[in-house]
């Protein structure tokens, strides 16, 4: 290669380097921030209090940690974590705001039943049983000696 194909090259591949650095602006309006932290605590107050009698799960087996936070704002605007009576062995004892969670892929799932819901193919609400028959052959009382060839 010649050196003005070189340089030539160079020039190239950096503006390319240059333009696809630029920011591409997001589809849509672009919001603000919200700022009316006021607003956003008495929304929160409210769930974090029913989140602490814990009336809406199953605290003696399930461990929760929910953060709020804002960037106008140092503190947490909600701030909960709970540690179940019944743990894993050999998983975390106490849960705090530096519990690390293993949620592997699931927000994968919930972005597809999101999209699947929103094109109408599945409605959250039905039986899992509709779009899967075939655990109903997998429960406990199914007896596969039962079931014709």
């Amino acid at each position: 290669m010649t050196p003005f194909l070189r340089i030539l090259s160079a020039v190239v591949l950096g503006a390319i380097t240059v333009f696809a650095q630029l920011q591409c602006p997001p589809l849509g309006p672009i919001l603000p921030a919200p700022t009316n932290l006021d607003a956003i605590r008495a929304l929160a107050q409210p769930l974090q209090t029913q989140l602490e009698n814990k009336t809406l799960f199953d605290s003696s087996a399930t461990a929760l940690s929910i953060g709020l936070a804002s960037i106008h704002d140092p503190t947490p605007l909600l701030s909960l974590h709970v540690t179940p009576t019944s743990y894993n062995q050999s998983g975390t004892h106490n849960v705090t705001g530096d519990t690390i969670y293993a949620i592997a892929s699931v927000t994968k799932l919930f972005t597809a039943l999101s999209i699947l819901q929103l094109e109408g193919k599945i409605n959250l609400a039905d039986s899992v049983l509709k779009y899967v028959p075939r655990l109903a052959q997998l429960s406990p009382s199914h007896d596969p000696l039962l079931e014709p060839d």
